[in-house]
């Protein structure tokens, strides 16, 4: 849950919008498996999050989600992407970071115990395994 991790998640996505356009088989959905600030924001309610896991965004940190929340940044004015509607969840969760003003690792999960975070990791990547397949009906993992 961090700007860093969006940028390399963007970094594939538009890598392989890339290649799609020169051959379709290149073209993978990249799924974003990770920890969310919605997450963040879920786990701290229910108070299984302690506080002094939040990092305050850092200015190069609040300039990168500036970037990526613009209007005009590719992953957002792509007419097919806004028509689908497909990405406005990872929009909404980057405003959410953005209004929140912090950042949490991963890592973060361990104080909520070991047992969470493998149970939590295996039902979103399984989540994500209903959602995508390709024409086979074979799921992508990444």
């Amino acid at each position: 849950c961090n700007p860093q991790g969006f940028a390399v998640l963007h970094t594939y996505y538009q890598g392989s919008r890339r290649l799609s356009s020169s051959d379709a088989d290149y073209q993978v959905p990249i799924q974003w498996v990770g920890l969310r600030p919605s997450h963040v924001e879920a786990l701290l309610e229910e108070e299984k999050l302690p506080t002094n896991v939040l990092q305050k965004l850092s200015s190069h940190d609040k300039r990168k989600l500036e970037k990526f929340t613009q209007e005009t940044h590719p992953f957002h004015s792509n007419e097919v992407v806004r028509a689908s509607g497909t990405d406005d969840w990872r929009y909404q969760e980057l405003l959410l970071m953005q209004e929140t003003g912090y950042k949490v690792e991963l890592e973060a999960l361990h104080w909520v115990g070991v047992d969470y975070f493998v149970t939590w990791l295996g039902e979103l990547i399984g989540a994500h395994l209903e959602e995508e397949t390709d024409d086979d009906g074979v799921p992508y993992i990444i």
